[in-house]
């Protein structure tokens, strides 16, 4: 596995969230988005119960119903939180994982490469320091994907999707693929339109052409900053329906670009519609099914391009 180090952290964030939580006994998933200006979480929690009673707990928190999700998105800006999530994201081998409220407390996970174990150690130091009620529950060696929620001991299930793309001529430039036509990368985190930042993962003896910054030459990982229109899209309307996949590898092969989302099974409905949105919209690119299938709890990674 690439990124040999692995953490897990507790804390409290945002109460009406928590408190919902631990009235309800109900797990939601969340994800952030991290802009310049801001850093947003947005929850949300499957809606299989309809009662009066559970629908207004969960309205109470601010949330929207978005055919069978509520999502609940919080934004801050220059709290403790934010500040310590702003920290973690510079750290150049930083990848965002899990990140869950269940029992009224938010959990994160994320993995790293060894050589940034120190300035990771600082950012947790700093998180307990200022981040209210935060408790390093797990640091050590990579345990894969699928072990955050085994140690919340409630696990939801997980479907993988790998979807086929034909990019056009215009976007081989080396704008859009700055190590090169051959690789596997993986998004650090969610940021902004127009800023696809993520770890790119070479075979030994390749080395990047463009423009980046070395994880591990030895181990080849790289990390560099991207655009991608469709990628972009495809975000713009996550954030309309609030659907984003806990995980993303992209892989460039020749002509042909794959992705591999991995993303809570409630969503797959909502995520259908935004491909075939995305269809519509770019039909250049000649999106196709390539597989769909929930993932094993018995399996550390997805089967597919996780390197």
């Amino acid at each position: 596995m690439k990124l040999d180090m692995q953490c897990l952290i507790s804390f409290n964030y945002n109460e009406p969230v928590e408190a919902f939580t631990r009235e309800h006994g109900n797990m939601g998933m969340a994800t952030p988005k991290l802009t310049d200006k801001t850093l947003s979480l947005t929850f949300y929690f499957h809606a299989t119960d309809d009662s009066q009673r559970y629908t207004a707990a969960v309205l109470k928190t601010g949330a929207v119903r978005h055919d069978d999700i509520y999502s609940i998105e919080v934004i801050s800006e220059g709290d403790s939180f934010s500040g310590f999530f702003r920290s973690l994201a510079q750290v150049g081998s930083f990848v965002m994982g899990k990140l869950f409220v269940r029992d009224g407390r938010t959990h994160m996970s994320f993995r790293f490469y060894s050589t940034d174990r120190e300035t990771v150690s600082k950012a947790l130091f700093t998180g307990y320091k200022t981040v209210k009620s935060f408790n390093i529950e797990y640091f050590g060696t990579t345990r894969g994907l699928t072990y955050p929620l085994k140690f919340s001991n409630n696990g939801i299930p997980h479907d993988v999707l790998l979807f086929v793309l034909d990019p056009p001529l215009k976007e081989m430039n080396a704008d859009s693929n700055p190590v090169g036509t051959e690789w596997i990368r993986e998004v650090r985190y969610r940021g902004e339109a127009g800023h696809l930042d993520c770890l790119y993962y070479m075979n030994e003896g390749e080395r990047p052409a463009g423009h980046h910054n070395v994880i591990s030459e030895e181990n080849g990982i790289y990390g560099a900053v991207t655009a991608n229109e469709i990628v972009d899209y495809l975000w713009e309307l996550g954030d309309k329906f609030a659907v984003f996949p806990s995980r993303s590898y992209h892989q460039l092969s020749g002509n042909k670009l794959m992705l591999e989302v991995v993303y809570p099974k409630l969503m797959n409905s909502i995520l259908m519609k935004i491909l075939i949105m995305a269809t519509e919209k770019f039909p250049e690119w000649n999106l196709t099914m390539g597989a769909l299938y929930q993932m094993s709890p018995d399996f550390p990674e997805p089967v597919g391009l996780a390197p």
